[in-house]
């Protein structure tokens, strides 16, 4: 009877764990390369530090990720170097949220909302890469550009 009973709670276990490993990726952000669209249609364009994740109310929606701004692409009397910025994103990278650890140096878009700078995973590249976006919208010309999505489609 024990070892019967032991058994359907491990197949419960093992169940409830495929489940829940479905959902998570069922709930996955799916992102489109960034392209030179999407530099100009956002707000402000930066390479910044992640300085630290302020959860808003409970945590389990939304956060503010607070930056230390090193460049500013598009509006630099607006945002400039060394300004710390607050930027409200969702706080699961299933729903988008910003992935990058503190501590880390990369770029974003930012666009705005309500008051506050947004942005998401979707937004967010390396560096060099939104030197490459910057440029062809300089130039008129179009490229893309991988967003900080692992599931770049």
């Amino acid at each position: 009877m024990k070892s019967r009973l032991r058994i359907s709670f491990l197949v419960g276990i093992a169940a409830l764990a495929t489940a829940l490993t479905a959902a998570s990726s069922a709930a996955a952000c799916s992102c489109i390369r960034l392209d030179v669209r999407s530099f100009e249609t956002q707000d402000e364009a930066i390479v910044a530090k992640l300085l630290r994740v302020d959860p808003v109310g409970d945590g389990q929606l939304s956060s503010d990720y607070v930056f230390q701004v090193n460049r500013s692409f598009k509006r630099p009397d607006r945002v400039e170097r060394g300004d710390r910025i607050r930027v409200r994103s969702a706080t699961s990278g299933a729903s988008c949220g910003i992935e990058q650890p503190v501590g880390s140096r990369f770029a974003l878009l930012l666009g705005r909302q309500d008051g506050r700078w947004t942005s998401n995973l979707c937004l967010t590249t390396t560096p060099a890469a939104m030197r490459r976006l910057a440029a062809k919208a300089d130039s008129g010309s179009s490229t893309n550009v991988d967003s900080g999505c692992s599931a770049s489609a």
